[in-house]
């Protein structure tokens, strides 16, 4: 499939604006892991690809390509009780 010349940015930009996503909320766990009764989030991602995207540019061989990185939520990480998942102890060496 043939895409438009600028569909590469946006795909592009869909990722950044993730990845950038990831580090607000990595910062934010940071930031607030001594804090009692906080929880851990995590941002879930999954990959936009289109089965049948309808485009001036497609040709009839059957590649499908990504257009992207969606956001689609930013969750709390608790067990299957509902209960908060702690933070791993682990040792700093210096």
């Amino acid at each position: 499939m043939v895409r438009a010349t600028f569909s590469g940015f946006d795909t592009a930009l869909s990722a950044l604006r993730m990845n950038q996503k990831k580090l607000d909320v990595v910062g934010h766990n940071l930031a607030n892991m001594n804090t009692e009764g906080y929880t851990r989030q995590e941002l879930k991602t999954s990959s936009i690809n289109y089965e049948n995207p309808t485009s001036f540019y497609m040709n009839s061989n059957d590649v499908n390509v990504g257009f992207g990185v969606a956001m689609d939520e930013v969750r709390q990480l608790r067990d299957q009780f509902g209960r908060t998942i702690p933070y791993p102890k682990r040792k700093i060496l210096l």
